[in-house]
């Protein structure tokens, strides 16, 4: 994750609203962002923020192994 943002990655999560506790996970570099899939996880369920979690480190890992070669 650190080598991820030192080079301008982040992956994060973000309500609509701030009166939802429904969430999506977003991908930016720079200015752009995009969401990284279209699953929508409740944050008040463990489950759900156990997901989210996963799947945010699995991003992580998916893209230092795949760029750490190029820096």
């Amino acid at each position: 994750m650190i080598w991820c943002n030192k080079q301008g990655l982040t992956i994060y999560v973000s309500a609509q609203s701030g009166n939802s506790n429904i969430v999506k996970i977003f991908v930016q570099k720079g200015v752009p962002f995009k969401p990284l899939n279209n699953i929508e996880y409740n944050q008040e369920e463990p489950e759900d923020v156990i997901k989210y979690t996963a799947a945010i480190d699995a991003e992580y890992e998916r893209l230092y192994t795949k760029m750490k070669h190029r820096v």
